[in-house]
């Protein structure tokens, strides 16, 4: 070892150093001492502790507030993230409401708007960036790849058939604020254990205005079963709901606006009321067991369009709808260039007895293309058959009566020039008969002799069976060409209809 002063090397045994008489120190492993030759070190003595200055109210104060302001913010924290951030992250089902407009009925009054949970919005929110949809359009022949679509194609049907199941426990229903409205309901079905459940997963709303408000409720089931099942299909899609019932109120102009979409002037058109109003429908005939029921030929013009009817198109079940500047005519064109039909029913049509209720009613329907609305109506019309005419009537009918049979002659006889002599009202005695009345016509006209090319005067009678006014109308069941003789005299003397005791003839004209 060496000096520490001078450097000498010195025998750890000496106690001084040969060279400059310095004591010799000794080091140990766990401490340095200095040795002497003739002493040993006393201890050295240690300063007196100073006495602790006791800490002031303020400091204590101090201290405490920021122990307890460190307890609430670890309180707050555990709260956050054990409570808060899990209700955050739960699917609020109001956010995910899919709200179409029907748009074939963009009409004022008439629009019609459906509401959805859209389940496939909510699954793309949460599991729309997998690995399926990145791969989805891609081809490959690497079976690893194809093993990872599969999977992923598993995994995402598994999860979107879990939220289905899930949506199927929340009610959705709506209708209009302070009005009664037609809402439908379209429910699904889903098996919770051993009982059927069923919810309505779309309503719909109709009739609406642009001003109207919706009123639409999310509403939860609340049974242990569909807990349960709520429970087990959230564990399944790995996604939690919020299950608190909803009510929200949805402005129609607001949709509207959002959906870059207006409503338009709406027609209704009320094609049972026009009829009857117009006294287009009617009970034919006197005898009962043998009435019938029709409705006249008529054309109603409704703005840019007109609904044509004709009796003798099929029974005359069906009005045309045409353009109002399309020609009518026997030709028929025009049913051709209808832009649609409207279907009337009928109950019944023919043979009818007293008391019969025939139902005439016109189901509701939007005219293709146009802002045209049909309503639904119906009318119930008793059956009653019409009073035989009288003399009185007859005579108050002559122009009518003259009129149909000018156009009737020339059906029967083919002929252009006739002349009307007389006219009679037959009545039958026997009121019990199946025939009541009738009006005869007796008319001369020109023929043509069977041997030569000369022309003479004829006379014949034209007879309308069970005659009566419908309204101020003159009618009848059944129309014919009677007896024809070459002097007036013997038609007046041979024709039944002037010489029979079981009827009394009465001179009109």
């Amino acid at each position: 070892m060496f000096c520490e002063k001078c450097g000498n090397n010195v025998n750890e045994n000496e106690k001084f150093c040969e060279k400059c008489g310095t004591p010799v120190t000794v080091k140990t492993e766990s401490s340095e001492k200095t040795v002497s030759s003739d002493f040993v070190a006393a201890p050295t003595a240690q300063a007196p502790k100073k006495p602790k200055k006791p800490m002031s109210p303020k400091l204590k104060k101090r201290i405490m507030i920021s122990s307890i302001g460190a307890g609430v913010v670890a309180v707050i924290l555990i709260v956050l993230f054990a409570v808060v951030v899990p209700i955050l992250n739960r699917v609020n089902v109001a956010d995910y409401l899919d709200i179409s407009f029907n748009k074939d009925s963009l009409y004022e009054g008439r629009a019609s708007v459906s509401f959805e949970i859209d389940s496939d919005q909510i699954y793309n929110k949460y599991f729309g960036n997998g690995k399926s949809n990145k791969n989805s359009d891609k081809k490959s022949d690497d079976m690893k790849s194809v093993m990872t679509e599969l999977k992923d194609g598993y995994t995402a049907s598994y999860k979107k058939s879990a939220i289905s199941t899930i949506l199927s426990h929340c009610d959705v229903s709506a209708e209009i604020k302070d009005d009664s409205a037609k809402t439908e309901e379209t429910q699904t079905t889903a098996l919770s254990g051993n009982t059927e459940h069923k919810a309505n997963t779309t309503a719909s709303v109709y009739r609406l205005k642009s001003d109207d408000v919706v009123v639409v409720k999310l509403t939860w089931d609340k049974d242990v079963n569909s807990k349960r099942e709520i429970e087990a299909a959230e564990k399944k899609a790995g996604i939690s709901f919020d299950k608190t019932d909803r009510t929200i109120e949805i402005k129609i102009s607001d949709e509207l606006k959002k959906n870059s979409l207006e409503l338009a002037e709406a027609i209704e058109v009320d094609l049972v009321d026009y009829i009857i109003k117009n006294n287009l429908a009617h009970i034919r005939g006197i005898n009962d067991g043998f009435l019938s029921f029709s409705i006249d030929d008529f054309e109603y013009e409704v703005g840019n369009y007109k609904f044509v009817y004709r009796a003798d198109e099929y029974f005359g079940s069906k009005v045309c709808v045409v353009d109002k500047n399309e020609k009518i005519d026997e030709s028929g064109t025009y049913k051709q260039n209808a832009v649609d039909i409207v279907p009337i029913s009928v109950s019944d049509r023919s043979y009818l007895k007293i008391g019969d209720i025939i139902n005439l009613s016109i189901e509701a329907q939007h005219i293709n293309n146009t802002n045209i609305f049909v309503t639904s109506a119906e009318k119930r019309i008793d059956v009653q058959a019409n009073s035989p005419l009288t003399v009185d009537e007859a005579k108050n009918a002559l122009e009518s009566i003259k009129s149909d049979f000018t156009a009737r002659s020339k059906e029967f006889r083919g002929v252009e020039n006739v002349s009307i002599s007389d006219i009679y009202l037959v009545s039958n005695k026997d009121q019990n008969s199946s025939s009541k009345n009738r009006v005869v016509v007796v008319y001369k006209y020109d023929s043509t002799d069977l041997f030569s090319s000369a022309i003479k005067e004829s006379y014949a009678t034209f007879v309308f069976t069970d005659a009566y006014m419908d309204g101020d109308n003159f009618t009848y069941s059944l129309a014919s060409d009677g007896s024809y003789h070459s002097k007036l005299s013997e038609l007046n003397k041979y024709d039944i209809w002037l010489n029979d005791s079981n009827y009394t003839t009465t001179k009109i004209s």
